[in-house]
């Protein structure tokens, strides 16, 4: 073909004629730059990041298919990222090749209706967790010990604050069934607490693209008004959360914090058992307190 796949680290490439963005993770995205002149495709949410001219920007939504240079192209959802595509593409001749990006499979991926009766003659899979090492517990077995969590620790204190790191994007893809790690763990904690979700407003803003209902309900502007918030990633460790009420005023309302931070790159233990440290709980991966502890979500 005359495409490339999350190729931009080579600039531009003689004699490719279209450039295809699977999600924005700077692992892929990495050499785009804003004076790039040459078709990209991608979903809707991804392109409002670019910062790269429109006129080259290719908007391509989930089940979408176009013909691209006599290829046919179908957008498939990667269960990965808001925005996060496989790309199938059908050859004029009969071939057909899949490039999943990053995904995480599921046997819910096999009633996509363009793999019924279809060959794929040539995959393009990432492999970042096909190590035997990495054996992680199911994303529901996990999502029901951060409920069980939550509950033992209010029990406890019920006047906790309860957070979850979250990338930039984020883990969320824009079809119902596959909300992915991250926005999975406060999905679930906010409705076992029925309250509203709070982040920072670049993060509320690509949340609030991708039109889920359940998240428009509850998110919220003010820090005061949820008992959930969504934080970057790196700012679970006791000392960014020691100062974390103090920060958001919210020191009358609430006496602790109970961070979750979802990661998989840790390994692949199913016990998330918290740390604390002081009016600290937090549950993951933190390097500040040697917790070897991972929530695998990917």
């Amino acid at each position: 073909t005359l495409f490339v796949v999350d190729a931009f680290q080579y600039g531009i490439i003689p004699g490719v004629l279209a450039y295809f963005l699977t999600h924005f993770h700077s692992d892929h995205y990495g050499g785009l730059r804003k004076s790039f002149k040459q078709p990209i495709y991608c979903t809707a949410l991804v392109s409002l990041k670019l910062g790269v001219d429109k006129a080259y920007l290719n908007v391509i939504d989930v089940d979408e298919t176009r013909t691209v240079c006599g290829v046919k192209v179908t957008a498939l959802d990667a269960n990965h990222c808001p925005g996060s595509l496989m790309f199938l593409f059908q050859l004029a001749q009969g071939r057909n090749f899949l490039h999943v990006g990053d995904f995480r499979a599921d046997p819910k991926m096999e009633s996509y209706p363009c793999f019924w009766n279809l060959a794929i003659d040539h995959l393009y899979l990432d492999t970042t967790y096909c190590d035997p090492k990495h054996s992680f517990p199911s994303q529901s077995d996990t999502i029901a010990r951060v409920i069980e969590v939550t509950e033992s620790n209010l029990r406890v204190e019920p006047r906790t604050l309860v957070l979850c790191g979250s990338y930039t994007i984020g883990e969320l893809c824009c079809s119902p069934w596959c909300k992915s790690g991250k926005e999975k763990v406060f999905l679930a904690v906010a409705d076992l607490l029925n309250s509203k979700i709070w982040a920072a407003p670049d993060k509320r803003r690509v949340l609030r693209c991708l039109k889920d209902p359940i998240i428009t309900q509850r998110l919220v502007d003010k820090a005061e008004e949820a008992q959930v918030h969504v934080c970057p990633m790196g700012d679970l460790n006791v000392q960014v959360l020691s100062n974390y009420l103090q920060k958001y005023s919210l020191c009358r309302k609430y006496t602790h914090i109970l961070a979750f931070k979802p990661t998989g790159w840790v390994g692949g233990a199913p016990n998330i058992a918290p740390v604390r440290r002081n009016n600290i709980t937090i549950c993951g991966n933190s390097h500040l307190i040697h917790s070897q502890i991972s929530i695998c979500l990917y």
